[in-house]
């Protein structure tokens, strides 16, 4: 990151070095100073579908949906068969809880291609239990976990699944696993009834 930041300030309305910044940044799970950064990128390399998966995710991190729908719907118009933004717009609805069978319908062209990709179970999986289809919910959320045994976001969306099923002792096991691997997840803490030390 520091390297970065040095080669952004000799080329300060370079794309690539300003999106490795925000990318990184993003990464550390700053996503309020990453944007900037990439929509720098974006603003001198317009239409750059990694630059605007990263804005958009960004965006969706910091809660500024109207900003990343924008951009979903104009990737999606653009690039209406890739599957990695399918499923992140799919995404993006779900945690709204909006437009879920239009968000079904994206996850599921995007899993046709790529029938293995955890993330993408981990979506359909997460729709389903904004629908309340907690059987279905369970079934695509372990066989995201079974691919991905590290990914403390589907280690807790599982928790949430059993917490909403009534198996509070399930659930607290994959919120426990979750926040081992993520020690920043403060709603965790909140659902453990816990608070920071």
């Amino acid at each position: 990151l520091e390297h970065f930041k040095k080669a952004v300030e000799k080329f300060p309305k370079e794309p690539e070095i300003n999106y490795y910044v925000g990318s990184i940044l993003s990464r550390k799970k700053k996503f309020s100073a990453a944007i900037p950064y990439l929509e720098k990128s974006d603003d001198r390399d317009p239409g750059n579908v990694q630059t605007l998966l990263a804005l958009a995710g960004a965006y969706d991190e910091t809660r500024q949906y109207n900003q990343s729908e924008k951009i979903y719907r104009e990737l999606v118009k653009t690039h209406p068969d890739s599957p990695i933004i399918l499923n992140n717009y799919a995404y993006h609805l779900s945690v709204q809880g909006v437009r879920l069978n239009d968000a079904l319908e994206m996850v599921k062209k995007a899993l046709q291609a790529d029938p293995d990709n955890a993330p993408y179970l981990d979506t359909l999986g997460w729709i389903y239990y904004q629908i309340g289809d907690l059987q279905q919910a369970k079934t695509y959320i372990e066989k995201s976990l079974s691919i991905n045994k590290d990914s403390p976001e589907v280690l807790e969306h599982l928790g949430d699944v059993y917490h909403k099923i009534g198996d509070q002792g399930a659930a607290e096991k994959y919120w426990r696993r979750a926040l081992a691997l993520d020690k920043n997840r403060q709603r965790l803490l909140q659902k453990l009834g816990q608070t920071m030390p």
